[in-house]
This record gives C-alpha cells, sequence and structure tokens, in this order.
C-alpha cells in the first residue's frame, strides 16, 4: 500500500478513544470524569486546569491536522 488510508486511522482513533472514555466512566463515573476536565470553577487546582488546558491543545492539534490532511487530494 503506497499510503497510509487516513480514514480507516481515524475509525480506528475513534474506536480507542470511546473505548477510552468509557473505562474511565465505568472506573470514576461520569460525574468525577466530567468534574476532572474542567477548567474553572469551585475545587479546580491551578496543575489541573494546566494539564486541562495542555489536553485540549493537544486535541485542538490534532483536529487541525485532521482537516489539514483531509484537505489533500
Amino acid at each position: 500500500m503506497p499510503y497510509w488510508n487516513w480514514k480507516l486511522f481515524a475509525v480506528l482513533f475513534t474506536i480507542q478513544l470511546t473505548i477510552q472514555i468509557v473505562r474511565w466512566i465505568r472506573r470514576d463515573g461520569a460525574r468525577n470524569l466530567l468534574r476532572s476536565m474542567r477548567l474553572q470553577g469551585e475545587g479546580v487546582s491551578a496543575k489541573q486546569r494546566r494539564e486541562n488546558l495542555v489536553g485540549l491543545g493537544v486535541l485542538l492539534s490534532l483536529l487541525f491536522l485532521g482537516v489539514l490532511f483531509w484537505q489533500i487530494d
């Protein structure tokens, strides 16, 4: 195969991410999962805010790269 199939990669990555989120919800509960992803509010430490911002930046950069590769013929 002369090139990587990006649609297959996206599907596999989405499946893996979904499985990981389901595992987190089963382990901690949905309420605790959403609480751990907050950026501000009561009980959010500076370390948690920084880690969540870094994670959000990584997700946005992956989304941006995906859109760029989607534009390539």
